[in-house]
């Protein structure tokens, strides 16, 4: 299946390109996105419901921020009711690192109810261990004093045969990837200092990478407190 270059014909949903305060998405990010993209429409074209939202969200659980590009939609209404960058293209990627998420230990699905052959709902628990505040260099983790499941439906159309997901909350990222994929750049920025600093040509621009580095560092240790407790939960 052809990658979708277009909003699907939702005849009883009325699109709308969210406002500015959205950001706009990096341009390697979507060059990367458009690769991996191919190939994926078509596996999750002939799913059923819950196999295509249990794929769409095992892969924002991991910290890929790219899997769900061209599988969500947002309905006229919830653009308008929108007053901050939760409110995405049907195409767009997040960034697990810079972009508001919620931090969560485990997931599952509890409820699947098909209204019609093209509509149905699906209800997935979470337990959430921690919230983010702002995006970007000021974005902040809030970790919970105490886990709390949180429980939410889903709301799954399907166009051509293909479903998509109507609408969804913030993306639910999984501690473990968040940490694994924080440690990854982290270890790549100090490699990329270490390489500067042997230059003396680039020895001066160390500032950027230097800052990403504490910041990733700083997001690390938040989290590492954040999962202690959550792996002795899981051991009782």
């Amino acid at each position: 299946m052809a990658i979708l270059a277009s909003r699907p014909d939702f005849s009883d949903i009325k699109f709308q390109r969210p406002g500015g305060s959205c950001r706009v998405i990096r341009l390697f990010f979507l060059a990367v996105s458009v690769v991996l993209v191919i190939g994926q429409s078509a596996v999750l074209a002939s799913a059923s419901p819950d196999a295509f939202l249990s794929e769409i969200l095992a892969k924002d659980f991991e910290g890929d921020g790219v899997f769900r590009r061209g599988h969500i939609v947002y309905s006229h209404s919830k653009v308008q009711r929108s007053t901050d960058c939760d409110c995405r293209e049907p195409t767009e990627v997040f960034d697990p690192k810079t972009d508001r998420i919620v931090i969560v230990s485990e997931w599952n699905l509890f409820e699947i109810n098909m209204q019609s052959s093209d509509r149905s709902t699906i209800g997935v628990r979470f337990r959430i261990v921690a919230e983010t505040v702002g995006e970007g260099s000021q974005r902040t983790l809030k970790p919970l004093t105490t886990p709390r499941d949180e429980l939410i439906k889903y709301h799954l159309r399907q166009r051509s045969h293909e479903w998509f997901v109507l609408d969804p909350p913030l993306p639910r990222v999984g501690i473990d990837g968040l940490i694994f994929k924080i440690r990854a750049d982290a270890a790549d920025l100090r490699s990329t200092i270490d390489r500067l600093e042997r230059n003396p040509t680039f020895n001066s621009k160390t500032a950027g990478p230097r800052a990403a580095l504490e910041d990733d560092t700083r997001q690390l240790v938040v989290l590492e407190k954040i999962r202690s407790p959550t792996e002795s939960e899981r051991r009782r």
